[in-house]
This record gives C-alpha cells, sequence and structure tokens, in this order.
C-alpha cells in the first residue's frame, strides 16, 4: 500500500482493511461463512442461557471468547472457562478463561453446578466422546446439569435419548439433568446414568 497525500498534504500509509469478520486478504465467501458461525454461536447461547439458574456456578468447555458468560451477566455465580485456543487467561467481573484442554489442564474448583459444551462434541474424535461426557458429569454438583450442543447422531452415540432436546439449527440443544457425586473423590458416572 503506498502513501497518498491528506486533505492537509501529509503523506498518509492507508491501514489494512481488517474487521472482527476478517482480514484483508479474506473472501466474500470466508466472511459470509465468518458471520454466519457467529450468529449460530449466538444462537446456541441464546437457547442455553435460559436452562442455567440464577447464581450458578457454570464450567464452559470449548469457551471460546467466553461470550456465554457475558451473555450471562450478573445471572452468573461464577464462570470457568476452558479453550486450546485462547491466546492466554482472560479474568472479567465474574469469571476466568484459561488456556487449556480438559480436564487436564483444569485446576481442582471443586463442583459446578452447570456444566456447557457448546459445539464441541461434533470435534472430539468419535472414540473420546463418551470419555469426555463422563470428565464433565464428575464436575457436577449434586443435581448438576451438562448442557451440551451436537449433531443428533453424536447424542444418538452417546445414549443421551432421556436429555430434554430442543431445537437449535442444524444441531439440537441437550440439557440433562444429573446426580452427580454425593461424596468427595472420583466419580464413576458415565453418560448412561444420565436421568
Amino acid at each position: 500500500m503506498e502513501p497518498h497525500p491528506s486533505t492537509s498534504g501529509m503523506l498518509v500509509r492507508p491501514r489494512p482493511v481488517t474487521s472482527r469478520y476478517g482480514g484483508p486478504g479474506d473472501t466474500p465467501a470466508k466472511r459470509r461463512a465468518v458471520r454466519q458461525e457467529r450468529r449460530l454461536r449466538a444462537y446456541r447461547i441464546a437457547q442455553a442461557v435460559p436452562h442455567i439458574p440464577h447464581g450458578s456456578r457454570v464450567l464452559d468447555v470449548g469457551c471460546g471468547d467466553g461470550e456465554l458468560f457475558r451473555w450471562l451477566g450478573s445471572r452468573l455465580g461464577l464462570g470457568i472457562g476452558i479453550d486450546p485456543t485462547l491466546p492466554g487467561s482472560i479474568v472479567g467481573a465474574r469469571y476466568r478463561l484459561s488456556r487449556g484442554w480438559f480436564p487436564e489442564d483444569l485446576p481442582d474448583m471443586g463442583n459446578f453446578d452447570v456444566v456447557t459444551m457448546l459445539a464441541v462434541l461434533e470435534e472430539v474424535p468419535v472414540e473420546g466422546r463418551a470419555w469426555l461426557v463422563a470428565a464433565c458429569l464428575r464436575r457436577l454438583a449434586p443435581g448438576g446439569r451438562l448442557i451440551f450442543t451436537a449433531p443428533p447422531e453424536v447424542a444418538d452415540q452417546l445414549r443421551m435419548s432421556v436429555a430434554t432436546r430442543l431445537e437449535v439449527g442444524p444441531e439440537d440443544l441437550f440439557v440433562c439433568l444429573v446426580d452427580g457425586p454425593s461424596t468427595p473423590g472420583p466419580s464413576t458416572l458415565g453418560p448412561d446414568r444420565v436421568r
């Protein structure tokens, strides 16, 4: 980009055109795809938020930039998010986001009232999905809720048909009420224990 004269006669170097939807080399198709993904993410969150009780301790697995916690605002008791794509730790008013993999990089924070995984399970290899759901269930307090979105075939593989199922775009939102561990220590809950 060559400098050009401004109205005052000074040479000005133009800034590259960038936005939250893409950079200077992005094609219109790529920008449309990014906008569509942002709309779908917002729709998933909007459907999940009513199922999160006021004042809940929430663990968001695959939290991205923490948008779920910002949507919850003052309804959130405490939010902990973990995502391997984060550039580093982020601290908000009622939440903290950490870079890392679940569950190995999550510090012991006790149990949570709600664990969410929005658009995460379809990114996990088939053989690891049941293990990931079981790891989430182990982090739930008694009577806790696991909330996740996944294509119907993913949930069917996990035997989660007893979950409340709501339509969410090309995916479904599943809200599972789970009897979390009643005593401290490791839990043997699995996806087949969901009621």
